[in-house]
């Protein structure tokens, strides 16, 4: 019974340090070269992209090297869906809540699914953190205060 115990607490301790890793990788911003689909005319184009987990932001630039001009596009991921396609095995799209969808390609599985899961967990995470705010912001107005009261 001992050797289970001991043995229960180290599985659950290893999973705070997976909890924990995850937690501070979600932080970390991440940023790379995915293809952009621009239009029917350009089709797709090679874009630089960077992951701002601290402000939910997903930047592309038209290069790496000309990042300093600024991003040529931003997306607000608050409440944005990811979607995997379903035609292409490299290929996703961001849906945001306002504004035109991004249709992206990774250059690989691997690629598309460390972008997808990145991302999914920025769109949780300030989702997650606005829903917090307006309910506390809701639970603080005086007209629901007085609704309690009476």
């Amino acid at each position: 019974k001992q050797w289970y115990q001991r043995r229960v607490r180290a599985v659950l301790a290893r999973a705070k340090e997976f909890e924990k890793a995850e937690e501070e990788e979600t932080h970390r911003p991440i940023e790379g070269q995915l293809l952009k689909w621009t239009n029917v005319v350009k089709g797709w184009q090679q874009r630089w992209f960077f992951l701002s987990p601290d402000v939910g932001l997903l930047h592309y630039f038209l290069s790496e090297d000309k990042k300093l001009m600024g991003p040529r596009g931003s997306l607000r991921l608050i409440g944005a869906v990811v979607q995997p396609s379903g035609e292409d095995q490299l290929m996703f799209s961001i849906v945001p809540q306002q504004g035109d969808p991004y249709k992206l390609k990774a250059a690989t599985a691997k690629d598309k699914q460390v972008w997808i899961d990145r991302i999914r967990r920025v769109i949780e995470r300030h989702t997650s953190d606005v829903n917090t705010l307006v309910k506390a912001a809701a639970a603080t107005m005086p007209g629901q205060q007085q609704q309690h009261l009476s």
